[in-house]
């Protein structure tokens, strides 16, 4: 029980500092979303994950870590 108080009062005191500094506080985020491209990148995207077996799933996985890895 200890723990979750301690916890409650570390998010009380980040909510309470974000809104002194003007900041939204950071949302939790669920791993999925999504995005907007052009019909013509969606087919590149697609083709060139069929020819290296991959889902277009995995395929734009890997090109994120790749470039936030950097």
């Amino acid at each position: 029980m200890a723990n979750n108080f301690f916890f409650e009062e570390a998010v009380d005191d980040y909510i309470e500092l974000c809104k002194e500094v003007g900041k939204e506080p950071m949302k939790s985020f669920k791993g999925s979303f999504n995005i907007r491209i052009s019909p013509e990148l969606h087919v590149k995207a697609f083709e060139k994950a069929l020819i290296e077996g991959k889902s277009l799933n995995q395929f734009v996985q890997q090109a994120i870590e790749k470039e936030v890895s950097l």
